[in-house]
C-alpha cells in the first residue's frame, strides 16, 4: 500500500495536505489556508491519500487521528516504514495525554484538540514547512554531493577514505604505496572537485556520504570502530588493501624500520661486511666518519 512518492521536483509554493474524515472539517481547513495564500489537497480517508501523488515540494500533513480504516497514528507508522518523511500535525476530538505523547514520540510536530484555535493550526503549520524545507535542502545538498563523489576516481576516493580517517599526507602514502608528494596532489584535487573549503569541511562531507560506515561494514561488521581515528590495518582491509601484501612497496620515499627493512639471508661473519644501502648513519666525529667511509676493507 505504498503510495507513489513524488511527482517532480517542485520548488514552488509550499503545500498542506489534509486528512479527514469529516467534509466539513475538509472544506473548513482548506478555506483557512486558502485565506493565507497556502495550497492545501484534502483525503476523506488513508487509503485516498495513499492512492495520491505526494508533492516534491515543500509540505506537510494535517492529520486526525480517528479515521474509517487506517487510523492516523497508524498512517504515521506506515509512512516511517515507507521512508516517506512528512512533518505531521495530528487533529482530533477524542485525545488524551498517552495517545498524545505518543504521536510527539514518533516524529509529529504538534497535537491539537478540537476544536483549536485557528491561529495555533496555522502556527504549527508554519513550523511544519519550516522543517520540510531544511529536509529538502539538506537532501538536494547530499543528492549534489554523492555526484561531485561519483566524480573522483578511484584513487581518489582512496585517498579520502584515508584522510578522513585522520591520516597525514605521509602515512597514506605509505598506505598506498606512492610518495607524500603524489598524495598531496589527491589532496588537493579532491578538494577542489568537492568544493571543501578545509580538512574539516572534507570530514564533514566523508560523514555526510557515510565513508566510516562503509568501513566498519566491510572490516568486520562491528560498531567499535572511531569515526575520526581508524587503525591502520581497519583502514587499509576497508578500502582492499592487505598489509601482508606490500612487498612490492618501495622504501624510497618512506622511513625505515624494523617492519620495511629485508632481514639478510645469512648472517654476517667476521670476514664480511655487512650489506649496505649507503644511507645508514655513522657514529662517532666527522673526521672518524670520513674515514670509515674512504678506507679499504680489511682482512686479518
Amino acid at each position: 500500500m505504498e503510495p507513489v512518492l513524488h511527482d517532480p521536483l517542485n520548488d514552488g509554493d509550499p503545500m498542506v495536505l489534509v486528512i479527514d474524515d469529516d467534509p466539513d472539517v475538509r472544506d473548513g481547513l482548506r478555506a483557512l489556508f486558502d485565506s493565507v495564500n497556502l495550497q492545501s489537497k484534502a483525503f476523506g480517508s488513508a487509503w485516498e491519500f495513499f492512492r495520491s501523488k505526494l508533492p516534491e515540494k515543500v509540505s506537510c500533513l494535517v492529520l486526525d487521528v480517528r479515521l474509517p480504516g487506517l487510523s492516523g497514528l497508524d498512517l504515521q507508522t506506515e509512512l516511517a516504514k515507507v521512508q516517506i518523511d512528512i512533518p505531521i500535525i495530528f487533529i482530533t476530538g477524542h485525545g488524551d495525554i498517552p495517545m498524545s505523547v505518543k504521536a510527539m514520540k514518533t516524529g509529529a510536530v504538534d497535537f491539537l484538540t478540537k476544536p483549536f484555535r485557528e491561529q495555533d493550526l496555522l502556527d504549527a503549520v508554519r513550523i511544519a514547512l519550516d522543517r520540510d524545507r531544511k529536509r529538502l535542502e539538506h537532501d538536494k545538498r547530499t543528492h549534489d554531493l554523492h555526484i561531485r563523489f561519483g566524480g573522483l576516481s578511484p584513487r581518489e576516493r582512496e585517498v579520502m577514505i584515508l584522510i578522513a580517517a585522520g591520516l597525514m599526507n605521509r602515512q597514506v602514502a605509505t598506505e598506498i604505496g606512492v610518495s607524500e608528494v603524489t598524495v598531496k596532489v589527491h589532496r588537493h584535487n579532491i578538494m577542489k572537485k568537492l568544493d571543501a573549503k578545509s580538512l574539516a569541511d572534507l570530514v564533514r562531507m566523508a560523514n555526510t556520504l557515510g565513508l566510516p560506515h562503509i568501513r566498519m561494514d566491510l572490516e568486520t561488521g562491528e560498531v567499535d570502530l572511531l569515526t575520526d581515528q581508524i587503525p591502520l590495518r581497519q583502514v587499509d582491509a576497508a578500502i582492499g588493501h592487505k598489509l601482508d601484501a606490500r612487498s612490492g612497496l618501495s622504501l624510497k620515499n618512506t622511513p625505515a624500520t624494523c617492519d620495511t627493512l629485508p632481514t639478510p639471508a645469512v648472517p654476517p661473519t667476521p670476514c664480511q661486511d655487512s650489506p649496505s644501502t649507503g644511507d645508514e648513519p655513522l657514529e662517532g666525529s666527522d673526521s672518524e666518519r670520513l674515514a670509515v667511509s674512504t678506507r679499504s676493507p680489511e682482512y686479518p
